[in-house]
């Protein structure tokens, strides 16, 4: 089993054919007028591979926002579970691509700083882990690129 990707987003989809559809995603910066501040919702689109053979077991996900430096958790996902199948009835495709979308509800963060969102399988935490700034408005320095024509 090997995590593809976690990309924080405001909304995810993933279809059926396992395509993302996303709104407001790979942002990395929420600013806030006052701390501690109240984050309604950290939502990350998750894309797992699985081999045929790790089909076979339990798994159990779960997504946390993690102050880094002291360990905190500051929001836990419900658990995601992911039963054993047959990866026959898929068809001979291998590896086998699983779209997750882990949403962590009311975030509180106490002061400014970088925090990292965690994805856990049986326990076992997973990389990559996006890291996601708050701080004060107008604190966090914008960066824009030049539209220029290409000769």
């Amino acid at each position: 089993m090997n995590i593809r990707y976690v990309i924080l987003a405001k909304y995810a989809e993933f279809t059926a054919d396992s395509t993302l559809n996303m709104i407001g995603g790979d942002f990395d910066k929420i600013e806030t007028a006052d701390f501690p501040c109240l984050i309604p919702s950290v939502l990350a689109a998750v894309k797992i591979e699985l081999t045929p053979e790790n089909c076979g077991r339990r798994y159990a996900i779960v997504g946390s926002v993690v102050q880094p430096e002291t360990g905190e958790v500051l929001g836990t996902s419900d658990t995601h579970e992911l039963l054993p199948f047959d990866p026959s009835s898929l068809g001979p495709s291998s590896p086998i691509e699983l779209g997750l979308v882990i949403q962590i509800p009311n975030v509180e963060v106490a002061e400014p700083g970088t925090y990292e969102f965690h994805v856990t399988i049986n326990d076992v935490p997973q990389t990559p882990k996006p890291r996601l700034r708050v701080g004060p408005v107008g604190s966090m320095r914008r960066v824009f690129l030049e539209k220029r024509e290409v000769q």
